[in-house]
């Protein structure tokens, strides 16, 4: 098919969903994207070879907005992705996995932001957590400035992968792609990005998230956390300072809390990763410095909570604070 058709003048956002074995939420998706107040745009769906009901789901619906796509070959989502990046040929590309929802209002909100901010590249928003019935489990919040954004990608993923909503043109001009073959290709990207692109996060909840019993397997998880242990190493380089897979893994479990047992030794070498932390951004100026300590002498206090009680903690951090400025 000539994926040069996918696009009409006229129509100022492609909405890319790339698609594998989604057939047990893709109508829910789908009727999110085609009831949004702001119905100018084109909606791509990639399948990536599903062997369940999910390209025969998007192809039973009849709107002439839709364009369906078929892999030839099992891609993984980061080369769909980067499939719907090189046609898309509208003002913007917004960002929707197949099993997630969007607010009525997504588009719309994220459009007229972009349109007023022309110096903002990559536009997010909160995330409301529901299960699979539709009830709510909670939300993601993430920073909203562009400064905030970079400071806290050092630590863990601080934007939503169903949120972005990117300006084509910039997006495009810069080069960059998700890797393919990569468990954590959102967060690789996105810590790219935000040394090139300028991002904002609408506080707004504008996307739903669903956890559902399809969630990554152990095996991925476990590729998942060492594509995600490569990002943070790629990073801790671009900063200058020494790591080690200690290190990075006491960085993981700060961030996301999986249990796993950090022994003091670790925790020692974390001290003075913290303060080499502090001390290569005073010099390379990477980050914004003042949220920059801030953020990384609370992950350090974070660091100290995994095998100390609050108060122990908070006098370890009061020493570290000491300690660097001396």
């Amino acid at each position: 098919m000539d994926m040069t058709t996918c696009n009409h003048p006229a129509e100022k956002i492609t909405v890319i969903i790339p698609m594998y074995n989604a057939a047990a939420f893709l109508k829910a998706t789908l009727n999110s994207v085609l009831v949004q107040t702001f119905g100018n745009f084109k909606l791509l769906l990639i399948d990536d070879c599903s062997t369940d009901q999910t390209a025969e789901i998007a192809r039973s619906y009849s709107d002439p907005r839709m364009l369906v796509v078929q892999n030839e070959t099992n891609q993984g989502a980061g080369a769909t992705r980067n499939k719907g990046i090189e046609y898309a040929q509208t003002t913007y590309i917004a960002f929707c996995d197949a099993d997630d929802i969007m607010s009525p209002h997504r588009l719309e909100e994220q459009f007229n932001f972009m349109e007023l901010h022309p110096d903002i590249d990559i536009c997010g928003s909160f995330v409301k957590i529901i299960d699979k019935n539709g009830n709510s489990q909670g939300k993601y919040t993430f920073p909203t400035t562009h400064d905030e954004i970079a400071v806290a990608m050092f630590l863990r993923c601080a934007f939503m992968q169903s949120t972005a909503f990117i300006r084509t043109a910039t997006l495009k001009q810069s080069g960059l792609l998700y890797k393919e073959n990569h468990y954590a290709e959102d967060f690789d990207l996105w810590t790219r990005a935000v040394k090139q692109l300028k991002f904002h996060t609408l506080p707004r909840f504008l996307m739903y998230y669903t956890l559902s019993d399809s969630q990554l397997s152990a095996a991925s998880h476990e590729k998942q956390q060492k594509d995600a242990f490569l990002t943070y190493a790629r990073m801790m380089k671009e900063l200058g300072v020494k790591y080690n897979d200690a290190i990075i893994a006491v960085h993981y479990e700060i961030a996301h809390r999986i249990n796993e047992t950090i022994s003091a030794a670790w925790l020692q070498e974390y001290e003075t990763f913290c303060h080499e932390c502090l001390r290569k951004n005073r010099e390379r100026k990477i980050y914004k410095e003042a949220l920059w300590q801030r953020a990384i002498i609370h992950h350090y206090k974070k660091s100290q909570c995994l095998i100390h009680n609050k108060i122990i903690a908070t006098l370890k951090t009061l020493f570290f604070v000491i300690n660097h400025k001396n």
